[in-house]
């Protein structure tokens, strides 16, 4: 049984730490006293935890506690939260050894950063180790005199340069920023060319940066913010009668039937969803989801100062369509999700249905005692010793609700990109109607800023 954390500070029972035969009594004596396998045997049994929490070590413990066995790299994170060198606390043969106090003895020819010294197994000095380090997850890592490839492909990662360090093909620093990369001590070139930015923009937004303020206008930026909403998905569940799978029936032909009118019924509820003549349509669902986003930013209010905020800077004509475009998203979303499911129905057809009716068998099973003879016969005819079930149900219509699942997915994707494309339409309007405006203040409502910015325009 594990251990209560949250009741440990009990000086009646405290917990003891026992590390190469020496009595911790505290992080300095732990880290002096390295043995990683009583360490990780404390820690399976919880007692690393609780030493940590009744030595008012709270924000190791909290850490820690936070971690299984099952924890991918789960020693070394233990000890980077408890401040121990990873590279130290491993047992490594005498050639190792000697490799680690090489590589100490170059590393601290260019730092003593106490810092960075207890972190070694962070250091790369080579393009290997780099590699071997990013392929561990790490998100710090130290770069020590020689000349590096850093990818931008990999997100998240603050690198620190050691000595005289060198990128190979080196993207600017903003370059580097837009991708999640933040890099210390090394120079990065400040000029950048169209080929490289365009492939360093490519990466940085496939890493999941926006770079919308980059192409728009700071007029257009909040209604941006609040129109693109996030990609809608939905995942559906098919009801059936669940009693019949374990049902035993006395005639075969009740049991055929019944098994083709679950199935049947799943599979025509499944088939609504794909189809645009249904009420339960995904197309209605996508439409009236991503309609409701847009009607919500461009409330009464908000189309009423755009208009004058439009006569103003002489877009009227502009608005006229900006106005269009969102007075009519349901309809016109609903007919471009719809012409995605007619113009590819043959792609979004379920598997024919006597696949699915094949997948379900139909058993016999013969309680008759006698095995033949008269009274064989009268078992037969006069009891109900022959029973019928029907195999596998509840695995048929989990295979009609996956391939369901998996046509809706593809929808929804697709969905998502038709509905980019119609807002950027409206963006790129709005970025007609407020071009060469000031930016929207810190927590003003779109009212409000829209007022503002017709009062500066008059004025």
């Amino acid at each position: 049984m594990s251990k209560n954390i949250s009741a440990v500070k009990n000086p009646e029972k405290p917990v003891k730490l026992i590390l190469n035969g020496a009595d911790i009594t505290s992080l300095k004596d732990l880290r002096e006293n390295v043995n990683t396998d009583e360490m990780l045997n404390y820690f399976i049994s919880k007692d690393l935890q609780l030493w940590l929490t009744q030595h008012y070590y709270d924000n190791e413990a909290a850490a820690i506690e936070k971690l299984s066995i099952d924890t991918p790299n789960c020693l070394q994170k233990i000890c980077k939260i408890l401040g121990i060198a990873y590279s130290s606390a491993q047992k490594l043969s005498q050639e190792e050894m000697a490799k680690l106090d090489a590589k100490k003895k170059v590393i601290q020819s260019f730092t003593t950063d106490p810092h960075i010294l207890s972190e070694i197994d962070l250091v790369a000095m080579s393009q290997e180790e780099l590699a071997s380090l990013l392929s561990r997850g790490e998100k710090t890592i130290y770069l020590c005199n020689n000349t590096f490839s850093l990818p931008l492909r990999v997100p998240n990662v603050t690198y620190t340069g050691i000595g005289n360090v060198t990128v190979e093909s080196p993207f600017t620093e903003k370059q580097y920023a837009r991708a999640g990369i933040k890099i210390n001590g090394v120079n990065l070139p400040t000029d950048t060319d169209s080929e490289t930015d365009s492939i360093a923009l490519e990466i940085a937004m496939s890493n999941g940066y926006d770079a919308f303020e980059e192409k728009h206008t700071p007029f257009s930026t909040p209604f941006y913010h609040k129109i693109k909403g996030i990609k809608y998905f939905n995942m559906y569940h098919l009801s059936f009668n669940s009693t019949a799978a374990s049902k035993f029936f006395t005639s075969k032909h009740e049991c055929e039937q019944t098994r083709d009118q679950i199935i049947r019924k799943a599979y025509n509820d499944a088939a609504r969803y794909l189809s645009t003549g249904s009420s339960k349509s995904i197309s209605k669902e996508a439409a009236q989801t991503y309609s409701a986003l847009i009607a919500n930013v461009f409330s009464a209010d908000v189309l009423n100062q755009l208009k004058s905020l439009s006569n103003i800077t002489h877009t009227s004509s502009t608005y006229k369509k900006l106005e269009n475009l969102v007075s009519k998203c349901y309809k016109n979303l609903l007919s471009q999700f719809e012409n995605e499911l007619n113009e590819s129905r043959d792609y979004y057809a379920l598997y024919d249905f006597n696949y699915f009716i094949n997948q379900a068998d139909i058993e016999e099973h013969d309680y008759r005692i006698s095995e033949e003879g008269f009274l064989h016969i009268l078992e037969t005819v006069f009891t109900d010793s022959i029973q019928y079930t029907i195999s596998s149900l509840f695995d048929v219509i989990n295979e009609i609700e996956n391939d369901l699942n998996d046509h809706a997915a593809t929808f929804f994707n697709t969905a998502a990109a038709i509905y980019s494309d119609y807002y950027t339409e409206i963006i790129e309007l709005l970025d007609v109607i407020g071009k060469e405006l000031d930016a929207i203040k810190e927590q003003e409502s779109l009212v409000d800023y829209l007022t503002r910015m017709c009062v500066s325009k008059v004025s």
